[in-house]
């Protein structure tokens, strides 16, 4: 079986104190985390036991192995037609009843206010928009506002999912404070009789 040391670390921690970045790229992780990524990154040689590469469309974590699952600046990556859904019912799969999915991607709308008020040339918004494209799977195949994030996620994974919160945040280089939108959606059990 392979992972099994990431496996064996996971399970020291309770299923709500476990969790996963999806998409980690060079973001290091804490205790009871995971990292998942096809690139390993450069800190994973110190701590292989919080790595796992592989492909985030097709984990090898079993059903409900995780309390949180993060997706950071991964899902704009996805395209239009089947990885966006199939993403979703991944991560969906993965987390726990209870757990909690946070998706955070570019806030599009920002995006493109920036451009329109004169703060970033056209390069720069076709980069930001568009990924920097200066690596495999470095670019963006879709834009989201908040409102089209809640509805494309709540829409594909239907009526156990319910949206926790909603708010827009910033990455550290950048000083404006609604560049990215950050959502959480919870995993609920609904029993039909």
């Amino acid at each position: 079986m392979k992972f099994v040391k990431q496996i064996k670390e996971l399970q020291k921690f309770s299923i709500d104190r476990r969790a996963i970045s999806v998409g980690c790229k060079n973001r290091r992780v804490r205790a009871g985390w995971v990292g998942l990524d096809l690139f390993k990154p450069d800190w994973a040689k110190d701590r292989p036991e919080r790595f796992v590469q592989a492909d985030a469309l097709d984990t090898p974590f079993g059903d409900g192995f995780f309390g949180e699952v993060l997706a950071k600046h991964i899902f704009e990556h996805f395209n239009y037609y089947d990885q966006r859904e199939k993403a979703l019912r991944e991560w969906w799969r993965i987390l726990a009843s209870g757990g909690m999915l946070r998706i955070v991607v570019p806030n599009q709308r920002a995006y493109v206010r920036e451009f329109y008020e004169g703060r970033w040339s056209a390069e720069r918004f076709s980069e930001m928009t568009f990924g920097a494209q200066d690596r495999p799977y470095e670019f963006h195949f879709y834009g989201y506002t908040a409102e089209s994030l809640v509805a494309y996620v709540t829409k594909t994974l239907g009526k156990g999912c319910v949206t926790e919160k909603v708010e827009f945040g910033h990455d550290a280089q950048f000083p404006q404070d609604d560049l990215e939108i950050r959502a959480q959606f919870r995993k609920i059990e609904i029993y039909l009789k």
